[in-house]
């Protein structure tokens, strides 16, 4: 009768490696069940700011963090979001405009979108800073949408100034630079 050998040493390197992959994946599968729900829990943290829920409330329902901590969660996942959604998901989207008669580079639709883009990162920081700072929600919209209509008319002005500059119509992919730039670039004056 022959008798089988096995190798104690790779069995117990098999059965580790097995062990090691399991554990893993679970703690894949754990960190995404993590992270979903800090999402939900951060778009909460947006809508009841919105609704004019008070932060000390906010605070007390997530045990006493700071708000400084929420304000945080809050950016991380709008960065997320970023990817794979765009700021009108915030609540800062802003129409593409018109040429309007336009006869250099706005005239362009791409010249347009790329200022438009740059608007909306304004009118997002804008409505993160109040979210922080926690302004009056009924009024933080209309201070977003002022935000982004002066960036968008900077995006326009940066373009046509250029072409002034230069005395010659800018190609559309020099313009969406210098579009998406200045649009992006402006900061709105503080309130005093």
């Amino acid at each position: 009768m022959e008798q089988i050998r096995t190798d104690p040493i790779a069995h117990a390197r098999g059965a580790a490696e097995t062990v090691l992959r399991d554990a893993a994946r679970r703690e894949r599968k754990q960190r995404e069940r993590l992270n979903e729900a800090i999402d939900v829990s951060a778009a909460a943290i947006v809508n009841a700011r919105e609704a004019g829920v008070a932060w000390e409330v906010i605070r007390s329902a997530f045990g006493g963090v700071t708000r400084q901590s929420l304000v945080e969660r809050v950016r991380r996942y709008e960065d997320r979001q970023a990817g794979a959604r765009s700021a009108s998901w915030e609540g800062t989207r802003i129409d593409v405009p018109d040429a309007d008669g336009a006869t250099g580079a706005w005239q362009f639709l791409a010249v347009r979108r790329a200022a438009t883009e740059g608007a909306e990162l304004v009118a997002a920081a804008v409505r993160r800073a109040q979210l922080a700072d926690g302004v009056e929600p009924r009024s933080v919209m209309t201070a977003v949408r002022d935000a982004g209509r002066a960036a968008l008319a900077a995006g326009r002005a940066a373009v046509e100034a250029e072409e002034q500059s230069w005395g010659t119509r800018l190609t559309p992919e020099e313009a969406v630079t210098i579009a998406r730039t200045a649009a992006a670039g402006y900061l709105p004056p503080t309130p005093k």
